[in-house]
């Protein structure tokens, strides 16, 4: 009985202290692609478009892409860009190899666990690693599956684009795809 209550004492001490827990990352870190590539010394080595997701309020286009540093300080980076277009409105994200994992667990997670949420019009549902970026300002792909009423589907971001009809799991489909892609290129 006393060896079962310390070990329930000490999986809440380990909870509290939140050993095991992961951590999100970064700004800078989540930043960083982006930042490479938009450098004067950038230039893209490698791209391929995966795939596109065109609906009547919205349009992604998801490329794979290897960008190297022309100065040989660094060696390059690899990852995705996305581009969002909406009407006149237009982004560009993108996410480095390194966390392209987490995007795509983040994005399966709101796939298998927001449908079962959405049983009539109740407004967005999506993932909190999401939230926690938008709150900090991080400028990188986000997305919540909506039912407002008149209209369902995946809210994007930034720029809460609006891909009717069309959920998380074509967004998975895609990213898997970039990642399968960048896995059979070589430095």
């Amino acid at each position: 009985m006393q060896l079962s209550f310390r070990i329930a004492a000490l999986a809440a001490v380990c909870l509290l202290a939140g050993v095991g827990a992961t951590t999100s990352p970064t700004k800078a870190e989540l930043e960083a692609f982006e930042q490479f590539a938009a450098s004067p010394d950038a230039r893209i080595a490698w791209s391929n478009e995966i795939g596109r997701i065109d609906t009547d309020q919205g349009r992604a286009i998801v490329s794979a892409l290897v960008v190297e540093d022309t100065s040989g300080n660094t060696g390059g980076m690899r990852g995705l860009r996305i581009d969002l277009t909406s009407g006149q409105s237009r982004d560009r994200v993108y996410t480095s190899e390194e966390h392209l994992d987490r995007l795509i667990d983040t994005m399966q997670q709101i796939a298998v666990s927001v449908p079962s949420h959405l049983s009539g019009p109740g407004g967005c549902h999506g993932s909190g690693e999401f939230l926690l970026e938008m709150r900090q300002d991080v400028h990188a792909f986000s997305a919540s599956e909506c039912d407002l009423g008149d209209w369902a589907g995946l809210a994007v971001g930034p720029g809460d684009i609006r891909f009717t009809n069309k959920g998380a799991r074509h967004f998975v489909d895609l990213f898997r795809a970039a990642r399968d892609e960048l896995s059979r290129q070589t430095d």
